[in-house]
């Protein structure tokens, strides 16, 4: 997980920009969404989607969910195989607000590497440096990772065991399975 840490000493809720990890077999597309928690208020995203060229061809983006967001928000360099997107409320009056766990946008890849084979899909600042505004500062977001794994996914048909939730605070619970 990486912290970006910027602008003045905001109260406000932590932002944070997650992919997750996904299992899929060579030749087939598989979407990965980016999800939110703690978007609120947020005038404006920018950021760059990597991965490894060698296991993953880029397809599309998708299901974006601000408004005005649209295939011309992203730029795809076919040299270093990136994505670039940026984002802003034109109104200057409509900043976006996401439920947490809302997804933010998919991006679709092709998988054409062989199995066993693993690429990380990152949000990097490079070219176009993860930020987002509250129309006077960036604020602090945290980008979590994921990846796109060649091959089937762990079979739990044989779990002997049904998953069941471990409270970690009031608030929160996890679920083992």
């Amino acid at each position: 997980n990486i912290t970006l840490r910027e602008g003045g000493g905001s109260t406000r809720e932590n932002i944070t920009l997650a992919f997750s990890d996904e299992f899929s077999t060579t030749g087939d597309i598989v979407c990965m969404p980016l999800r939110v928690t703690g978007f609120s208020d947020i005038y404006g995203i920018q950021g760059t989607v990597s991965w490894d060229s060698d296991v993953l061809d880029y397809s599309s983006v998708q299901s974006m969910a601000l408004p005005g967001m649209s295939e011309s928000s992203f730029f795809h360099n076919e040299a270093t195989e990136k994505l670039s997107y940026v984002w802003i409320d034109n109104t200057g009056l409509t900043p976006a607000t996401l439920a947490n766990g809302s997804t933010l946008f998919e991006v679709c890849f092709t998988v054409s590497g062989n199995t066993g084979d693993v690429s990380p899909v990152r949000l990097t600042n490079d070219p176009t440096p993860v930020e987002l505004s509250d129309g006077n500062s960036s604020l602090a977001t945290t980008l979590i990772d994921g990846s796109v794994t060649v091959g089937e996914g762990p079979d739990c048909s044989v779990d002997l065991l049904a998953p069941i939730s471990i409270c970690t605070s009031l608030s929160s619970a996890v679920t083992n399975g």
